[in-house]
């Protein structure tokens, strides 16, 4: 079940068996492995920590473990990224020039954690904006996070003078 993502379920399971055998180490360690996988490093480490004192040699836990300061390393890791977009709309059935909007957005962060700049150049209806943002989002677990953003557009003309957006992101 853990390799099929659902790791509620195979933790349900791992507790029920870790209930009715506590000393079967392999449950201990398939129910860390999986808590790793869902991002909770913390108690994935404590239960590692449990095992590795009721049998110090194991060396299943001792990989896991290591395994798990590659995660947490991963998870802290400082990266960068460049983004760059262009769209067209065209509107054959009516007489309007068409839109063209074009950004490009810097964004550093963590797996976790993330601030971004983003400039945009819209022309439409024969005019220009440029709109300025800025923001950060945050992962709260590997399917929930949330956000927020604030943008300026000097001398608008269609675009909104300023915006600010918060909010929250499921994936699904």
């Amino acid at each position: 079940l853990g390799y099929l993502e659902r790791y509620e379920e195979a933790l349900g399971i791992l507790s029920r068996g870790i209930a009715m055998a506590p000393d079967y180490i392999d449950l201990h360690i398939a129910a860390a492995r999986i808590k790793g996988w869902m991002g909770r490093l913390d108690e994935a480490e404590a239960d590692i920590a449990g095992i590795l004192v009721k049998d110090p040699g194991n060396t299943d836990a001792q990989e896991l473990r290591q395994q798990q300061a590659k995660y947490r390393g991963q998870d802290e890791k400082l990266m960068w990224r460049l983004d760059t977009g262009y769209d067209q709309s065209r509107f054959n059935r009516v007489s309007r020039k068409d839109w063209h909007e074009e950004y490009i957005q810097v964004t550093l962060g963590t797996k976790q954690t993330q601030a971004h700049l983003r400039a945009e150049r819209s022309r439409r209806f024969g005019e220009f904006d440029t709109y300025v943002r800025t923001g950060a989002s945050h992962r709260l677990n590997d399917d929930l996070g949330g956000y927020i953003n604030f943008g300026i557009t000097p001398a608008a003309s269609f675009l909104p003078r300023w915006k600010a957006e918060t909010g929250v992101d499921y994936r699904l």
